[in-house]
């Protein structure tokens, strides 16, 4: 594999040395080809700038580890920086494709904004190392404006990671919240790995007699601090802690300084802070010599702004220090390492930067270290270091990354997935949504487009949306919410939805090339057949049922109607164009086989066991709530009237209970006073019944288990021969037997063959006596082995692993 490492950091500067070459041989070695080439982009500053001849050597040198490196000049943002950007942009271009480049992998993420841009001109994948707020750091700590161009413009760039890096490893894990609530965008392969440090070099050894000759340290306490002064660094608060420290410790006390910062502005902070120059030694160290200057010291200082986007950073820094067994003071908030400090008492962490916090500070730094054995400490604080910052974390990282099971060079398929439903309808989230993020998870190269059009009474908040957006954005599935539309006007309104869904998914295939389109039953399916004619993709329909038929026979609809005319010929259109049919029957199934070239599957409506399944607790919890005890209690979860029965259920509940002692339970969504009106009126006593409703599917499944029985309540129209409710498979995975009638589904069948319910012929006459004697005579038998079956038959015939190997196999074919 070839890599392009592009960083915005100079090749002298520490953070090259210590943030991106160290890690070139991991990469290399977690890598599948032997023969990884890299090519290294940096931006040269002036004051990092090497000389003609150590820049040929460290060519020279780099090129024997096969590394390439590609100086180029470092402007400040503008025109010139703007020039010097396209100028590279052109050449990086040229260069990808004369060293056959495979993937890019940048430091940071301003040098991600050239990556994102490369991966848009060339289609190659990219990862971003080192993922941090950078825009928002740059305004936090003042060096940027928050309405400036080079913010919007790096926060514009950072979105588009966020949203198509293929992978980005953070720094931090709470970077995915930041993420989610800055970008509204997860990235989809997030890995976390610190600032990592080399601690064979970094070991806390004895301090070189020579350096402290030079610096003239004799048996002062030595508090170390290498970093820059401003910027995300803090300036005059570094030498009022110097100054604190130098007062704590009557004067016995030296700050050692490494830093690139010149003499004429380090000198005029000390002597702001009151610290008298002869307790300050100064150095500018290359990074391969900082550990031997960390040797001479006891504790080291951590002088990070706590600025709000730092608790989603890392510092090299404290890994170095704790490396080289120096307890350390940080201020709060600081990544992950204020809470590893002050957890395991090995350092200080600064709760302001006023003098009396300062002095409180240092007085504590001095108490730690005369109460602790300095072995001891050093043994402690390498402990630590192995857990949060070993190399191990970054090598195991980059094996995700590059190692044999990467999908970083898997091409992407993107599936679009048109709902004519709302995101939040019980009947896409319990019928499709599983399944679509079972894919998402175990497929990082599947990418799914999700169009849904949103009712009003399904509606989520602005808020809402954009949290739940984000979200899915992490799974793997962009969600595209249109508006659904309804009213007097019907055929215009519905043709608008249709453009809708037109102009939507020309958009997204114009952006994605997409593999498939997925519709979901015949309201869906009858847009994505023009739709995948349209964009000449092939169509796959989850739930095909002869749905014009089924509005027919209950009459919603009238035969001589455009409605129904129109159903019938896009059911009809769906035969022909799909290529890939899923019905929820095997009398469907075998219907359709003949009249189409669709490959064909049966999947019943699918329940997810672990969700559904027998809750003792509840069982107790709401029968004591109902005041019952020896009554057997049938539930029937779903609507009244429509394309189920109406009143014929509360009739038939009546006459059940005049002959047997039964407690109903109703739970539905509509209108409880015109449901319970509807069951007083026709034979039921309040006493009788409870009517509820419930917004989870574990309270569903709680309520099931208070119950003895389940009902359907589906008239046995010729049509429904082809029906799959999924209420069965929720009744059967928490051990309910059920009550059907005849000819509907399979459900008959398997409830006779398995003995896990009764057929009647319908629910509109009263049960028969032998009828009723069946159902006494299997509420009888022993509860635990009735529960046993009816949630064996349940995974057997509703389990969602017989839908998943479907998707599985479709989403694998095209």
């Amino acid at each position: 594999m070839n890599i392009l490492v592009l960083t915005y950091w100079s090749m002298n500067e520490p953070l090259t040395r210590s943030a991106v070459l160290p890690y070139f041989e991991m990469i290399a070695a977690a890598n599948t080809n032997e023969n990884t080439q890299f090519l290294l982009f940096t931006l040269e500053k002036e004051r990092y700038a090497l000389s003609q001849e150590e820049g040929a050597a460290l060519k020279l040198r780099l090129s024997k580890d096969h590394v390439l490196w590609m100086p180029r000049p470092y402007y400040r943002f503008g025109l010139r920086a703007a020039f010097s950007w396209l100028r590279s942009l052109v050449l990086l271009r040229k260069v990808i494709k004369e060293n056959q480049i495979d993937s890019i992998h940048a430091f940071g993420s301003p040098a991600g904004m050239a990556a994102h841009l490369l991966h848009r001109f060339l289609n190659i994948p990219y990862v971003v190392d080192s993922y941090e707020p950078h825009a928002r750091s740059m305004v936090e700590n003042g060096s940027w404006r928050k309405n400036s161009p080079v913010f919007h413009l790096l926060k514009y760039f950072e979105t588009k990671q966020a949203k198509h890096a293929k992978m980005v490893i953070a720094t931090s894990e709470g970077m995915k919240n930041y993420c989610s609530e800055e970008y509204g965008h997860v990235p989809r392969s997030f890995f976390v790995k610190p600032a990592c440090i080399d601690l064979n070099r970094f070991q806390g050894a004895s301090a070189s007699n020579e350096l402290k000759s030079d610096l003239l340290i004799t048996n002062e306490t030595v508090g170390v601090y290498a970093g820059k002064l401003g910027g995300i660094y803090l300036k005059q608060e570094t030498f009022d802690l110097f100054k604190a420290c130098y007062d704590v410790w009557d004067g016995n006390f030296l700050a050692l300084l490494l830093t690139d910062a010149p003499l004429e502005e380090v000198y005029p902070l000390a002597e702001a802070a009151e610290l008298p120059l002869s307790a300050l030694r100064v150095r500018f160290v290359d990074h391969d010599q900082v550990h031997h200057y960390l040797n001479l010291a006891h504790f080291a200082m951590n002088m990070v702004n706590p600025i709000p986007s730092k608790r989603y950073c890392t510092s090299i820094k404290d890994g170095e220090y704790w490396a080289s067994g120096l307890p350390v003071m940080i201020p709060e908030g600081i990544s992950d390492d204020s809470e590893i400090i002050e957890n395991n008492e090995v350092g200080v962490v600064l709760k302001g930067f006023d003098q009396q916090n300062l002095l409180a500070g240092a007085a504590k730094m001095k108490t730690l270290l005369e109460e602790n054995d300095p072995a001891v400490l050093q043994a402690k604080l390498r402990s630590i270091v192995q857990k949060y910052r070993s190399y191990d974390i970054a090598r195991h990282t980059y094996l995700q990354v590059y190692g044999v099971d990467s999908t970083l060079l898997t091409p992407l398929k993107h599936f679009l997935v048109l709902i004519y439903n709302s995101y939040k309808d019980p009947l896409y989230q319990n019928l499709v949504h599983a399944f679509v993020l079972r894919q998402a998870q175990l497929n990082v190269h599947y990418r799914f487009e999700l169009i849904t059009f949103e009712q009003k009474n399904f509606a989520l908040s602005k808020g809402e949306r954009v949290q739940e957006k984000a979200a899915l954005s992490g799974e793997g599935i962009h969600w595209h919410p249109l508006s659904y539309h309804s009213g007097s006007w019907m055929f215009l309104v519905k043709s608008y939805d249709l453009l809708a869904a037109f102009y939507q998914t020309l958009r997204l295939n114009r952006k994605y090339r997409l593999n498939l389109v997925i519709s979901f039953a015949n309201a869906s399916a009858a847009i994505g057949v023009f739709v995948s004619r349209i964009i000449r993709k092939p169509l796959m329909v989850y739930s095909f049922e002869p749905h014009h038929e089924f509005l027919a026979e209950f009459g919603i609809w009238k035969r001589s109607g455009w409605r129904y005319r129109f159903l019938k010929k896009a059911e009809e259109l769906t035969l022909k164009q799909a290529s890939y049919l899923i019905t929820g029957t095997k009398h469907l199934a075998q219907k359709i086989t003949p009249l189409t070239d669709a490959k064909v599957y049966r999947a019943p409506s699918a329940v997810d066991p672990d969700a559904f399944q027998f809750k003792p607790e509840a069982r107790n919890k709401w029968r004591k709530l109902w005041g019952i005890e020896h009554e057997q209690v049938l539930i029937y979860v779903g609507k009244f009237d429509g394309i189920y029965y109406g009143k014929e259920i509360p009739k038939f509940c009546a006459d059940l209970a005049s002959r047997a002692p039964f407690f109903f339970v109703f739970i539905t969504q509509q209108d409880h006073h015109e449901v319970r009106s509807l069951l007083k009126a026709n034979g039921l006593k309040s006493t009788q019944f409870y009517l509820g409703s419930a917004h989870s599917r574990a309270a569903i499944a709680g309520l099931n288990s208070a119950a003895d029985i389940g009902l359907t309540a589906i008239p046995p129209y010729p049509s429904q021969r082809f029906r799959s409710p999924l209420k069965v498979g929720e009744y059967l995975m928490c051990g309910l037997p059920y009550i059907t009638c005849e000819g509907v589904s399979e459900d008959d069948e398997i409830a006779i063959k398995e003995k896990v319910g009764i057929a009647l012929p319908d629910l509109s006459s009263p049960i028969s006596d032998k009828q009723l004697i069946e159902l006494q005579a299997l509420l009888a038998e022993d509860k635990a082995v009735l529960r046993e079956r009816c949630r064996a038959i349940g995974i057997s015939y509703r389990s969602r692993v017989q839908a998943d190997l479907v998707f599985d196999e479709i989403l694998e074919e095209v």
